[in-house]
């Protein structure tokens, strides 16, 4: 999947990188990366905090932070320099995209992938995401070979005597574990930088006079560079290995051929620049700083790049970087993973890479290997030998030995094919690759278009090879409510570009081998000829989705394009489809549902599945939303996040998939869907029962009403049912000025930005008439009496914010949290009872109030309250306590349309004893204290009066 949010509706979705982003644990704590979008003011504030105060919502989420750039400036502008000569825009735009990219260093124990999601809603940031580990992909393996099979195997050999005499020595990049560079098998092949060599103006030896001679940003790197060191915090200019790993996937590449020791490398012409991305450590498995290696490589003058390491965890930084080196014409190679499944993993699934599966020396998929729909090619990785750390040899398995096999025969193209651009090259490897689909009959299509072959390769013409490459796509669903659903007809149009060749009588059809897919509307879809290098985009090509997809499945559509000839390319499109949310849109709110209780996002913490909620189509303000339904402190079944903050908590289980329908007697939209509870010691057994509804008519255009019917099946009979929603707001930026208080006159919980009056308030209110319970949380856990979320969420901690009545109706103002809830209830075994609540926007208290009215009134219409209240004609709600009392009094009037008032206090026989004049248009409440200290004992009365109404309220003063 792109990485761009997607929606099934008519957008370019452009292939920067086609992978998910899936958050593994493999990422480095406590820092993120962050990319500011161009011309964004919240970049310069936040890099310039002496002139600005935006920097104290981030500072006040995670406290003191770091802002670095992510990549070395001085090897951006290095970049810059060297790449100039081509006079091509596009190679300074990608560059240059890079110096928005900057981490953030913090202290605090904040998970990074909630404050990453907290930082990718805000508009002037283009993505954010935690700093990921790679592994490396290489297996043990004791069997040594006496020969190197796999040079046969690729026909290494007849490839070498075709090459051009005249070919050039190729360099390329090893960014990987370090490189034993004073092994002899690969001492003479090593890189040396020709800026750091010789003699400086001072006679020094410039590469170690201390000095960044060549102005690439790194001091001395003469044979390469170390961007981890001991610790991945000490970079230096020695790559000499940590995990032989690296030295193994150098020599595979580039061992020195004929020199009568060892082992060969596929490519006899070659320099290897070792790029050492993970730490000093031997049995270190992790690279860092991949992203910068790569980057690092392709400056220094590599033509082919190989990365033997990866991870299911997509990462825009890394993707932005091979952006960047992809324009320099440097091709990059990576290993599809040892995962032993299906997986895109990264960076190899990534456009502008070459993928690389592997196979055994019979070209069977090697057991280990991932496969995919965007595996390019595979090569030999089972029983490679090469060289490793100490001057001997060792044979290994993994992707990690069949991505340099395959990053050779990339080098042998490019010494042959100087002047094809790096797509031209992956072109000719791919369609010169021997097919073995009939060895691998369950693989096939997911291989690659097969094993590489050198000789192949480089004695072919590339003018006369016929390919499409596959640049976009768009989509759209048949009912247009942005969802693909079962059974359902979805549209796309495919963009394909020509690279290698004319071609004529293009035509583009579904593959067969597609899963999931009913009927198809058309055969095929003509396209017409090509042009080299023209691009073209079909007609939509029209399709069924069966009604046996899975819930929640990215299903993968394969397209095959043809000429008059044969197969000339291929695309792959992921669909989310058959999803368990929908989106209540048919209103000023608009937000998303799930089939088990969630409210905003279905997918927590990535948070993007789901529009969170808006008012107004104002930015998303919605964190997390959830169900929780409990009846003792170890009985709590929730959706909301767990004691660890990084998962949800799985307590419901979908039993039908939320759908909506019109009730067009009535105007409103009908969402609904059943679940229930897992049944086991820590969670009560319920069915519940979800009813969400959505008026169009004008007066319920800011509300929602939802439902809950829970049904008790447990057997057991309970006095104490809870039942409530909670809710993490993000109204301002990151939440850092938010509130969330309990209003007491008209009874519902709210969260608004302390800090403008532009945004939406939000009100969530228990229309049922139950008890009410309502906990407003600092997230932080700083305020007094808050529970902090920041470090979890526990069963406790939910039990109590449930039962405790109105315990803390305000926050601090900070990133804030409310939980409100119904409850104490009794329900008995095979009882039904049903919890209704509201959800409501408005600009202002005022405005909420109205809604909150408006909601008793729709709730009563659909026969969910058996009597209106009374205040709904009220202009406002009057509040004296204590009342008897024994010194005084708190005043509160609380405004559903503001007033002027007059104030009067008076004893028993009309003394006045304080008068006050209210005029504050814009007060939402006015509260005031009254003093009868002084007074005796007795009745008095208060008089709160307007132009509209007068209303008196008696005292008692008692001893």
């Amino acid at each position: 999947m792109v990485r761009a949010s997607y929606r099934c509706v008519i957008i370019v979705l452009m292939f920067i990188g086609n992978f998910s982003i899936l958050y593994s644990e493999n990422y480095e704590n406590n820092v993120v990366v962050i990319k500011f979008r161009e011309n964004s003011n919240l970049y310069h504030k936040l890099i310039q905090p002496e002139k600005s105060n935006e920097k104290t919502a981030l500072e006040l989420l995670i406290g003191k932070f770091k802002l670095e750039p992510a990549i070395n400036p001085a090897l951006i502008d290095f970049a810059r320099k060297k790449f100039a000569r081509f006079n091509r825009s596009v190679n300074s735009d990608f560059i240059d995209n890079l110096t928005r990219i900057y981490l953030i260093r913090y202290e605090k124990n904040f998970s990074p992938l909630l404050l990453c999601r907290k930082l990718s809603f805000q508009t002037e940031i283009e993505y954010a995401e935690p700093l990921f580990y790679r592994k490396i992909e290489s297996i043990p393996n004791d069997i040594k070979l006496p020969e190197q099979y796999y040079l046969y195997k690729i026909n290494a050999f007849d490839a070498w005597d075709s090459l051009r005499a005249d070919s050039d020595t190729i360099v390329v990049g090893i960014v990987d574990t370090g490189v034993d560079i004073d092994h002899p098998d690969l001492k003479e092949n090593i890189f040396i930088n020709r800026g750091e060599f010789g003699l400086d103006s001072s006679g020094a030896d410039k590469s170690s006079n201390g000095v960044d001679d060549d102005g690439n940003g790194y001091v001395d790197d003469f044979v390469g560079w170390d961007f981890s060191g001991k610790d991945n915090f000490s970079p230096d200019n020695n790559p000499r290995p940590g995990n032989g790993h690296g030295t193994h996937v150098a020599g595979i590449v580039g061992a020195i051929v004929n020199n009568a020791i060892g082992v060969a490398g596929v490519v006899p012409k070659v320099k290897i620049l070792p790029v050492k991305v993970s730490n000093d450590d031997p049995f270190n498995s992790y690279v860092s700083k991949g992203y910068e290696g790569i980057l690092y490589a392709g400056v220094m003058g590599a033509k082919v790049v190989n990365c033997s390491w990866g991870s299911e965890s997509g990462s825009n930084l890394e993707n932005d970087v091979i952006r960047a080196v992809n324009q320099m014409n440097v091709c990059i190679v990576a290993a599809a993973g040892n995962g032993y499944r299906y997986s895109d993993y990264a960076p190899a699934s990534f456009k502008g890479v070459l993928s690389v599966a592997a196979v055994d020396s019979n070209d069977i998929k090697a057991v280990f290997s991932n496969y995919s729909s965007n595996v390019d090619v595979s090569a030999p990785g089972v029983d490679i030998m090469s060289t490793i750390p100490g001057e001997t040899y060792t044979a290994l398995d993994g992707t990690s030995m069949a991505s340099p096999i395959a990053a050779g025969v990339v080098a042998l193209t490019r010494e042959q094919f100087p002047n094809l651009s790096y797509e031209q090259i992956y072109e000719v490897v791919k369609l010169t690759a021997d097919d073995i689909d009939s060895l691998n009959p369950d693989y096939a299509g997911y291989i690659g278009y097969g094993r590489v072959n050198a000789l192949k390769s480089i004695t072919c013409s590339p003018d006369t090879l016929r390919s499409l490459v596959f640049d976009a796509y768009t989509i759209r669903d048949g009912n247009g409510n942005d969802l693909c659903e079962l059974g359902e007809k979805i549209y796309v149009a495919l963009t394909f570009r020509s690279v290698l060749s004319n071609l004529k009588s293009v035509y583009v059809r579904l593959d067969d081998n597609s899963p999931y897919i009913e009927s198809v509307c058309m055969d095929s879809i003509p396209i017409g000829d090509f042009l080299l290098g023209e691009q073209k985009t079909t007609d939509e090509i029209c399709f069924t989705l069966s009604t046996t997809i899975p819930l929640d499945y990215n299903l993968r559509v394969n397209f095959i394009a043809y000429d008059s000839i044969g197969k000339v390319g291929k695309a792959v499109v992921t669909i989310p489809a058959n999803p368990s949310y929908k989106t209540m849109n048919f209103n000023n709110i608009f937000t998303t549902f799930n089939s088990r209780g969630n409210v905003g996002f279905n997918d927590y913490p990535l948070n993007q599945q789901g529009i969170g909620l808006t008012h107004k189509k104002s930015n998303n303000i919605l964190f997390e939303g959830a169900l929780l339904v409990g009846v003792s402190s170890q009985m709590v079944s929730d959706v909301a996040r767990s004691s660890n903050q990084n998962y949800q908590n799985k307590g419901f289980i979908a039993d039908s998939i939320f759908y909506i329908e019109y009730n067009s007697a009535f105007g409103y939209y009908l969402g609904r869907c059943k679940f229930h509870s897992k049944q086991d010691s820590t969670h009560p057994a319920f069915n519940i029962e979800q009813n969400v509804y959505q008026s169009v008519l004008p007066n319920d255009s800011n509300l929602i009403l939802v439902t809950y019917d829970i049904t008790n099946v447990s057997g057991e009979n309970y006095d104490s049912l809870f039942v409530g929603l909670f809710f993490d707001w993000d109204i301002s930026l990151m939440g850092q000025s938010d509130k969330t208080e309990y209003d007491m006159d008209f009874d519902f919980g709210y969260a608004f930005d302390a800090s403008s009056d532009t945004l939406p308030y939000v009100g969530v209110k228990v229309i049922s008439e139950f008890p009410v319970n309502f906990y407003a949380i600092d997230n932080d856990g700083r305020g007094n009496d808050s529970v902090g979320i920041y470090d979890g969420f526990t069963v406790s901690e939910k039990w109590k914010m449930l039962t405790r009545g109105k315990s803390r109706t305000q926050s601090r103002v900070t990133d804030i949290s409310h939980i409100t809830s119904a409850g104490p209830i009794k329900i008995l075994n095979g009882e039904t009872k049903k919890i209704v609540f509201s959800l409501f926007a408005g600009k202002g208290l005022l405005e909420l109030r109205k809604e909150s009215i408006q909601s008793e009134i729709k709730a009563y219409e659909l026969g969910f309250l058996p009597q209106l209240r009374s205040r709904q004609d009220e202009l406002f709600l009057v509040s004296v306590f204590p009342n008897p009392t024994e010194s005084g009094v708190q005043l509160r009037v609380s405004f559903l349309k503001y007033e002027p008032l007059r104030i009067s206090l008076f004893d028993l026989q009309g003394r006045l004893i304080e008068k006050i004049d209210v005029f504050e248009p814009s007060m939402a409440t006015y509260e005031h204290k009254f003093s009868l200290n002084s007074e005796q004992s007795g009745n008095y009365y208060l008089c709160v009066q307007s132009p509209s109404k007068t209303h008196y309220v008696k005292i008692v003063k008692v001893e």
